[in-house]
């Protein structure tokens, strides 16, 4: 019973940081769209490189209020992989904690 109701915690957690991951890419994709005027394809694909971090580099030149836009953009994307990453490692830290105390009840 502790197992699934620590499962459905982490699916309820983990669903709201995906919600989040999916709103940013369209915000963004959005954004690029109205202020550079590029095409959903470009957008999604500038936004996708801007989250993932890897900067291949831009896929059009930006404008100031372009750059102004991906400054906000960029810590918008860190703190929500942030919180991915929080979320699983809480996960798994909980998981060995719940089976160390369990194995331990038993003892």
């Amino acid at each position: 019973m502790r197992l699934l109701d620590s499962l459905s915690a982490l699916i309820s957690r983990l669903l709201k940081v995906l919600l989040c991951v999916v709103a940013l890419i369209a915000f963004g994709t959005a954004g690029y769209c109205i202020i550079e005027g590029w095409t959903i394809s470009d957008s999604f694909y500038m936004t996708l490189i801007t989250i993932s971090t890897v900067g291949y580099g831009e896929t059009n030149e930006l404008t100031y209020v372009g750059r102004q836009f991906t400054c906000v953009l960029i810590p918008a994307c860190l703190i929500t992989m942030t919180g991915w990453t929080a979320v699983l490692t809480s996960f798994m830290v909980e998981s060995e904690l719940n089976g160390y105390f369990s194995n331990r009840r038993t003892k």
